[in-house]
């Protein structure tokens, strides 16, 4: 071997081994940044749920909560639509129910609502959490929800089938039907079934946004509809009565 080449592969040897530590370096400097990065999500996340269900403004005698996740956050047009109800807009954008059920018993709000209206459970699917235990953390938010309030009227709103997230409406489905099997045995849980209005020849029709996972207002006006019929039918008639009079409407 020439004195060249010799000195060519010592060159490339040398380069190759510094590449390996470049590339050790970085492996080493992305994994602490994830770390890192992962230990300020979880550190939030952990401060959230210590605090309570949003909005905790004095109640009425003829307010309704609506607790859920963003779906019913980014109802911005909440309380025209809902009126003359009063509402009270409770839901966290992305939140799971574990995160809902963790605030709602941190929640000082002494008086409680005529009705809550409730959507939640997608954000779990969609976050690998089990069909069963979705279920079972509903039902924990009702028992939590019985043993503050008693047997105010808790109406679950179906899950919607989205484009961003068809693949899962099987699961979905399946959820709804399980809670809508629970209202059928209850007293005080409703099932608002909204899903079937969402869908057009089969598919989701036109009542989403640009990112293909929350209402448009073509889709509030359905949820809008919906849940006005629920009350109606759901809450006891001498509330319903007082609540919607027509010194309410002024």
């Amino acid at each position: 071997m020439t004195a060249i080449k010799q000195q060519a592969l010592y060159v490339t040897r040398e380069l190759i081994g510094t590449l390996g530590k470049v590339a050790i370096a970085l492996a080493v400097f992305a994994a602490v940044i994830v770390g890192f990065d992962h230990a300020v999500t979880s550190r939030a996340n952990a401060m959230l749920v210590r605090q309570p269900l949003p909005d905790q403004t004095a109640s009425s005698d003829c307010a309704i909560w609506f607790v859920g996740s963003s779906s019913m956050s980014r109802w911005t047009t909440l309380p025209r639509d809902m009126a003359p109800w009063l509402t009270h807009n409770r839901a966290i954008g992305g939140a799971t129910l574990d995160e809902i059920n963790q605030r709602f018993v941190r929640d000082e709000n002494p008086q409680a609502p005529q009705a809550i209206v409730f959507y939640a459970g997608e954000n779990d699917i969609a976050f690998g959490t089990s069909v069963t235990k979705t279920i079972n953390a509903f039902r924990e938010f009702d028992k939590r929800k019985k043993e503050r309030f008693g047997n105010i009227p808790l109406l679950f709103v179906s899950l919607k089938p989205s484009p961003l997230r068809w693949e899962q409406r099987e699961k979905q489905r399946v959820v709804n039907e399980a809670i809508q099997l629970i209202a059928q045995n209850s007293s005080d849980v409703f099932f608002v079934d909204m899903a079937h209005r969402i869908l057009v020849n089969g598919r989701p029709g036109p009542f989403f946004g640009d990112d293909g996972l929350h209402f448009n207002e073509a889709g509030y006006q359905i949820l809008t509809e919906e849940v006005q019929k629920a009350l109606h039918a759901d809450l006891p008639a001498p509330v319903v009565s007082r609540c919607t009079s027509a010194e309410r409407r002024v």
